[in-house]
């Protein structure tokens, strides 16, 4: 009798002491996959950015509550900067390889999944206030949704890209 109330103590410490469960195994679905576009934003004749978005639904998240996602990114790129007089330029040594990674959001995750968004600029970084920028040769080299601090591993958001960089202004 001991042994069995023992047992029973021990079940209810254990059941009490866990708490959220998260996901074992967060992935996306081939019949319903993530979206990636990019698209190029112009502001006049000599100033242009990039502008990311990645969105979709991840499953494979369990059902704990306080999930969170953000988008890791790295990408290579030639900044050009312009004088905004008659200057044809481009300023030099405006050009580098930058990573970033978007802002932690909540998860609303319902039946083990969760829909996500994510938006962000790639933009020229010119020094000093009278220069415009023009971003050229986009080539993104990683882009991939990390889940509660673990990557989504297989596959990354960057195979569901087409691609296609638009080279200019229209």
């Amino acid at each position: 009798m001991k042994a069995r109330i023992l047992s029973f103590a021990i079940a209810l410490i254990a059941l009490f002491s866990f708490e959220d469960v998260y996901a074992q195994h967060p992935h996306f679905n081939k019949q319903n996959p993530p979206s990636v576009s990019v698209e190029i934003v112009c502001n006049g004749e000599k100033s242009s950015y990039y502008e990311i978005t990645v969105s979709g639904t991840v499953y494979g998240l369990g059902a704990a509550s306080g999930q969170s996602a953000h988008v890791e990114y790295t990408y290579n790129a030639n900044f050009n900067c312009y004088n905004r007089g008659k200057d044809a330029g481009p300023v030099p040594g405006q050009s580098g390889n930058v990573s970033g990674e978007t802002d932690e959001k909540p998860l609303d995750v319902r039946n083990g999944q969760a829909y996500f968004s994510a938006t962000f600029t790639i933009a020229g970084t010119c020094k000093g206030n009278a220069l415009s920028s023009a971003v050229t040769a986009l080539a993104l080299t990683k882009l991939d949704l990390v889940v509660n601090g673990d990557q989504v591993a297989t596959p990354s958001l960057i195979t569901f890209w087409d691609r296609v960089v638009p080279t200019t202004c229209p």
